[in-house]
């Protein structure tokens, strides 16, 4: 939204599904990496939960929300018990719910409708509130041999690594005919694009207090470098576009008036 007037609006649906997905995987990667003490008993009980969320959706089409809602909360218990990082089970659930219209709108509208105004106004308010906040109890020592690789690949992999994989992976699928850029949109506005999602706020940070459960330390150094890491990402997109423009102008201004309006000066 802040550089809503200097891009494409259509690059703002392309920024909305690469955010989806990034948080998608990094969901799947909590749920993998950080499940400890498998508990195979609750993690049967979670995949037979699951697959009666499937049978009721694909062979039953019922589509009530609250039966989703009820069976989700069984799923995401069973699924904690079992020792695979809860995260998971919202992935899960949101599988299983149809996507089928019935009166028009279908139960994945009609339950969006419900959550997103909850989940915009309060849940994620309440999570940057009690997660974001770094904690000046703890003495971050950046020259440790700990904390230096974690700020560095943190800021480098948010700062660098994002735009660098979202570019060649882009150009890859455009490539290969597995995607197509739209023909008013430039590879330069992909890039700005990119440097944009380098804001990788929210999971980041659910990622580092995972990895870090235990040492607070590290987990305020993480925070530190992610939120450096969002800061740098801004200025740098409004940098590049700044001079983009400033270029832009003096490409299409008359050389002319350029003299003049330099004599002028």
């Amino acid at each position: 939204m802040i550089f809503s007037k200097k891009l494409n609006p259509s690059l703002k649906v392309f920024l909305l599904s690469l955010a989806v997905v990034d948080d998608l995987i990094s969901i799947l990667a909590i749920g993998i990496v950080y499940s400890i003490d498998i508990n195979t008993h609750y993690l049967s009980l979670a995949i037979l939960v699951f697959m009666t969320l499937v049978i009721a959706n694909k062979l039953f089409n019922i589509q009530s929300i609250t039966y989703y809602l009820l069976s989700g909360l069984c799923l995401w218990y069973f699924i904690y018990l079992s020792g695979v990082h809860c995260t998971i089970s919202g992935v899960l659930l949101a599988i299983t719910i149809p996507t089928s219209h019935s009166n028009g709108i279908s139960c994945l509208e009609r339950l969006q409708r419900l959550l997103v105004p909850i989940n915009s106004l309060i849940i994620i308010p309440l999570f940057a509130f009690a997660n974001t906040g770094i904690s000046l109890a703890y003495n971050m020592d950046l020259s440790s041999s700990t904390a230096s690789p974690l700020y560095k690949g943190i800021i480098l992999g948010l700062c660098v690594g994002k735009p660098l994989g979202i570019m060649i992976f882009s150009y890859l699928g455009d490539l290969i005919g597995l995607t197509e850029k739209p023909s008013n949109i430039s590879w330069f506005a992909v890039f700005l694009v990119s440097l944009i999602a380098g804001i990788g706020f929210t999971m980041s940070i659910f990622i580092s207090e995972t990895a870090f459960i235990n040492d607070f330390a590290l987990i305020n150094i993480a925070k530190s470098s992610i939120l450096i890491s969002s800061i740098i990402s801004i200025l740098s997109t409004y940098i590049v576009i700044t001079i983009y423009d400033i270029l832009r102008k003096l490409n299409n201004y008359p050389k002319t008036q350029l003299i003049n309006r330099y004599y002028i000066s």
